[in-house]
């Protein structure tokens, strides 16, 4: 092809690549992120970020021009070689393979591309999806992709004698290269030569407690807490009802106030001190430690962790940006969320619609298989999925779904943060079939992972331990939606936690109901598996004596503090709104740094406010007590948790001694924890 044509046919594949990005990004508008509005933000983003911006458009614009420049190549080439009645058969055979991959993607991930449907297509996607399998459609697309392939190959052996001669060269470099891809990803590591357990920390965004009881929505793990060598804890509790500062306290020992972690925005000074966490012990006893995670796993990169490997996304502004541009293109996404457009896109990871545990799965497979057999692995797998918008890939987000539902939340639902927004009783089933159906996707996958431990022989020799990061809040009562805003209740703060003990262990009960804490984790982990931590000062308490002991210590009565994180917003008339100290919302409490690391934090002008608003609890045995400061005065709350495990009726004027005892227990705990803050008058201020 002369240099000429081929150059005119680049021109103009460019300029149809570039109306199909124009076309789309008039329609398209995706102005918010796990339910908060960055309308607000959108055009101050865009003026500090504008060359990555348009950096990122013209990588999408370049990803996708290759395959309608190759479309365009061929067609001429078949119009050169044939006659231009080729066109009326060979576009529709290539708009037909797309379309079939569409329509796979779509009804794969429709969370995905909700937002770009016309309103009238989503309840039909929705209906199909129950009796439409995506995978055929895919299966279509690759039968026509390679039947095209195929002619393509036996065509240039007709009627190109080099080509001919180097063709089975060509065979066997495809064969090899394949091979080279595929392979690894097969390897099975057999067992453990020597050394110590390895150690599988699962744990699950937003799972509450009462769905680890649920056979049918979480069978493989409820398969696992009935091992024989497993433990459930029944009364276990978190510190703070947020992905971050839930997950430092579960890594280091000790409760918040102590880590400096107190809301999913902490200072970079902060987040770069240095701790004597999990890591830090495993890694002097020969442990390599790894995180993977999607979206909700970005918080690992953001603090000192210790993790030798962190396979997660990265929230910061720069990601975000880049992750806003290419979500803007719902025709190309499904080129772009292919495992080789990954590669270049990779942010789309970091977007809550397009989660996908089984990626999780295989990266930790990967690390097992690649790793020597003399080394134990410390592998930390956080799942997303559960986490709003509880979006779901097919065929999770039907599974417990109406398939006659017409709401609005068909395929995901975040809680609208800004806006307040009517929710029937129809759509509150739909919100928790979604729910439910997240976890399902998550269960199963930690049973294909629990069979290739099996499989590899794995399985006996490991300690995997199954918990939450916190709960979920379903609209029930007064509730709402979402983690974090409040203390009331079972469904946030109370979570699942199960020990899977290795085959050295000896295990005297399967069941332990006295109260545990998400800080007692760490201990427990390295105990579990012989690693002696001396006299480290943490919050947390070595619970492995009433596991593995045949006469187990009388129970150690242990208090569980909790504490809320950050409000998003500062409307709504959900009760914690009109009983707390008030503040701006989000979009102007934080500093989204420009120019520099592109990092999120909370103003620090805002830091004291926070921390003096927050509603605090104390649990102790059957009793719990949750102190709430307003502008006018302090509130607390007595409650029988479990005569009440809703909290609906305050009874410390019934139980005036109970009260008393209470509050002093949650004063004298928190005063050893606060660092930097002192109790003043009933609040909590900077010393």
């Amino acid at each position: 092809m002369k240099a000429k044509v081929f150059i005119k046919i680049l021109f103009i594949s460019f300029w149809i690549t570039v109306a199909l990005a124009l076309i789309q990004l008039y329609f398209t508008n995706n102005n918010s992120y796990l339910g908060f509005d960055t309308q607000s933000t959108s055009t101050i983003l865009l003026r500090e970020y504008l060359s990555i911006s348009l950096w990122e458009f013209f990588k999408v614009i370049i990803f996708n021009l290759c395959p309608i420049l190759l479309s365009i190549l061929f067609l001429t080439k078949l119009r050169s070689k044939y006659t231009s009645k080729i066109y009326f058969f060979f576009i529709p055979y290539i708009g037909t393979t797309y379309f079939l991959y569409l329509i796979y993607a779509i009804l794969k991930f429709p969370a995905l591309y909700e937002n770009s449907l016309p309103n009238a297509l989503r309840p039909f996607i929705h209906k199909s999806s129950f009796y439409l399998n995506p995978n055929d459609f895919l299966l279509g697309s690759q039968i026509l992709t390679f039947t095209l392939i195929a002619y393509l190959f036996v065509d240039l052996l007709k009627n190109n004698h080099h080509f001919k001669q180097k063709a089975g060269f060509y065979l066997i470099a495809i064969f090899t290269i394949s091979s080279a891809l595929i392979l690894p990803k097969l390897g099975l590591q057999r067992g453990q030569k020597k050394g110590k357990p390895h150690i599988f920390l699962l744990a699950i965004d937003s799972f509450r407690y009462d769905k680890s009881l649920n056979k049918s929505i979480v069978p493989n793990i409820s398969h696992l807490a009935h091992d024989d060598n497993a433990i459930s804890f029944h009364d276990h509790h978190i510190g703070v009802p947020r992905t971050f500062p839930s997950w430092v306290e579960l890594l280091q020992g000790n409760y918040s106030p102590k880590t400096g972690i107190r809301h999913m925005f902490p200072s970079l000074a902060i987040r770069r001190y240095p701790s004597k966490g999990v890591n830090y012990y495993l890694k002097n006893n020969h442990y390599q430690s790894s995180v993977i995670s999607d979206f909700a796993g970005d918080i690992f990169p953001r603090f000192q962790n210790g993790f030798d490997h962190i396979l997660t996304p990265h929230l910061k502004i720069e990601n975000l940006v880049k992750m806003g541009i290419e979500i803007a293109f719902p025709l190309f996404l499904p080129l772009m969320t292919t495992d080789f457009g990954l590669q270049f896109f990779p942010n789309l990871t970091d977007y809550p619609n397009f989660a996908d545990s089984s990626k999780l799965i295989d990266k930790a497979k990967t690390i097992l298989n690649t790793s020597s057999t003399q080394n134990s692995q410390f592998i930390t797998i956080f799942f997303s999925t559960a986490h709003f918008p509880y979006a779901s890939q097919w065929p999770w987000y039907k599974k417990f779904s109406n398939e006659n539902y017409k709401g609005s939340y068909l395929f995901q639902k975040s809680p609208r943060v800004f806006h307040s927004e009517k929710i029937t009783n129809e759509d509150i089933k739909q919100i928790r079939a979604l729910y439910d159906g997240a976890l399902s996707s998550i269960d199963h996958e930690i049973g294909r992972f629990i069979k290739y431990l099996k499989e590899a022989d794995l399985y006996d020799n490991s300690l995997i331990i199954i918990t939450a990061d916190h709960g979920e809040d379903l609209y029930e009562e007064e509730r709402l939606q979402g983690h974090g805003e409040h203390l009331k209740g079972n469904n946030v703060l109370k979570v699942p936690l199960i020990f899977k003990m290795h085959k050295d262990s000896s295990i005297h009960s399967n069941n332990i109901q006295f109260t545990t804490r998400s800080v007692d984790i760490m201990p427990t982990i390295l105990a579990s598996v012989g690693i002696n931590i001396g006299n480290a000062q943490i919050d947390g308490v070595d619970l492995s004596p009433w596991l593995t002991q045949t006469s187990p210590p009388p129970s150690p009565m242990l208090h569980a503090y909790s504490e809320t994180g950050i409000w998003f917003s500062n409307r709504g008339q959900s009760f914690f709104q009109k009983e707390r100290i008030q503040y701006p919302n989000i979009s102007q409490l934080l500093s989204f740094n420009p120019g520099g690391t592109g990092d999120i934090i909370l103003r620090p002008i805002f830091e004291p406010t926070v921390i003096a608003a927050k509603h605090r609890s104390i649990i102790s045995e059957n009793y719990k007590l949750l102190y709430i400061p307003t502008h006018h005065g302090q509130n607390y709350y007595l409650y029988d948790r479990f005569q009440d495990p809703d909290n609906f009726f305050d009874i410390k004027l019934k139980h005036p001694k109970k009260f008393e005892e209470m509050k002093k227990l949650l004063l004298d705990m928190t005063n050893k924890l606060e660092v930097s803050y002192k109790f003043v008058n009933g609040y909590w201020v900077t010393m």
